[in-house]
């Protein structure tokens, strides 16, 4: 079972691709690499708002997502954390309920949590 979706599509953006995961103390944060499908909007939507990059948000306790560009880089890059006591909740049920769940983090999450994060900042 993998952790996070392998690529997210943000309607009218971009097309996130899941570059790495890491584990931290307190759970995993899936990093992903934003690659525009539309640049002029993208640049438009994202030229001058770097001062939103940095902050979290987390609607619901377990994951949160933010985005960040990093200094050896100018690519725009979106982190999805998931919290250690969550993620294990999610495993235990998806196993009670004998689900067949492949991501524990689907693609529909990663893009609920990056396009609400967008919306929260107005950009």
């Amino acid at each position: 079972m993998k952790v996070f979706a392998p690529m997210v599509e943000l309607p009218g953006l971009a097309v996130a691709e899941l570059v790495s995961v890491k584990k931290r103390p307190k759970g995993m944060v899936g990093v992903y690499r934003l690659q525009p499908t539309d640049p002029v909007q993208y640049v438009s939507r994202f030229g001058d708002s770097q001062a939103f990059f940095r902050q979290m948000y987390s609607p619901a306790p377990g994951l949160w997502a933010t985005f960040s560009v990093p200094e050896d880089d100018d690519e725009l890059e979106l982190h999805v954390g998931l919290e250690g006591p969550f993620g294990v909740a999610l495993l235990e049920a998806n196993k009670s309920l004998k689900g067949s769940a492949e991501v524990l983090v689907p693609d529909y999450q990663v893009r609920a949590l990056a396009m609400g994060f967008l919306d929260k900042c107005g950009v």
